[in-house]
């Protein structure tokens, strides 16, 4: 029973460790694939608060975006850095600073009312990291994010489909019961559409529905020569409602709500975020 307990102890904590890495089922928002004029930039400055039967998190982030065009192709990136405070219930309370993440996307394509991105995110571990410790706000791991965009504009209505699948090196200082060990994760794929609506024709104010899923991530730890899984294949599928509205031509606020349909090995939840955004 007590190894029951444990094993089902060491799950949670992955899966909170997770919620600030790469994996989530739905991680952009609208017009992330970076629908601004050439030669912008923007600042976005958010806070969100994150719940489930057993775990309490707030979460604030810091992106620094951009468009800017390198031998005549527009090139969208950005730089996001973040900070937590996780409360698991039995286990503890943690907070600091999250994994630095940077996306790197080259307009590949673009049409009339569209566009296609094809690039990379990846994510360094630079977040808050205690390797005595079982919860964590950083994963002490990178993960590289092949991914790819498109969108399309139709009227009122603006779609955007992102896909890609993420790749994990190996946390080298896992606490995994009382051992120090390797945390081996696999690879998980993730698709997400994004369905905006312009309320008025100036675009003001936008009404966007999100739909997203995320499939694998098993991880095993290696102790005693063997390996022990510590987490099963994950598939989490969730909807996320936002709304845009722009204060002045330049200074918009977003607000969303988040929600778990489905999640096969782990906790159903919601998130409720607000998001300012400043462009240059």
């Amino acid at each position: 029973m007590k190894r029951l307990l444990a094993f089902l102890l060491i799950v949670i904590i992955a899966s909170v460790q997770s919620a600030m890495a790469a994996e989530q089922p739905i991680r952009f928002g609208p017009f992330d694939s970076g629908w601004y004029p050439d030669d912008t930039y923007a600042v976005y400055l958010s806070g969100a608060h994150k719940a489930s039967p057993t775990v309490d998190m707030n979460m604030g982030v810091f992106i620094l975006a951009a468009v800017q065009e390198v031998d005549k192709v527009p090139i969208y990136a950005h730089l996001m850095l973040s900070t937590a405070d996780i409360e698991v219930e039995g286990v503890g309370r943690t907070s600091g600073a999250g994994d630095m993440q940077f996306v790197l996307m080259p307009r590949i394509l673009f049409w009339g009312s569209g566009h296609l991105n094809l690039g990379v995110g990846v994510e360094a571990p630079t977040g808050s990291y205690n390797k005595n410790s079982y919860l964590n706000i950083g994963a002490n791991r990178w993960a590289f994010s092949p991914r790819l965009a498109v969108a399309q504009g139709v009227g009122r209505f603006y779609f955007e489909l992102w896909g890609g699948y993420d790749f994990y090196t190996d946390n080298k200082d896992y606490l995994y019961y009382t051992a120090k060990t390797d945390l081996e994760k696999d690879g998980d794929a993730f698709a997400e559409l994004h369905i905006s609506f312009k309320v008025e024709d100036d675009g003001n104010s936008i009404i966007t529905l999100s739909l997203g899923g995320i499939w694998g991530g098993e991880e095993s730890a290696e102790t005693f020569g063997a390996a022990h899984k510590v987490r099963d294949k994950m598939a989490d599928y969730a909807a996320k409602a936002t709304l845009k509205t722009d204060i002045t031509n330049t200074f918009s606020i977003f607000i969303s709500y988040t929600y778990d349909l489905y999640v096969e090995n782990g906790e159903k939840g919601y998130t409720g975020a607000v998001k300012l955004a400043k462009l240059f």
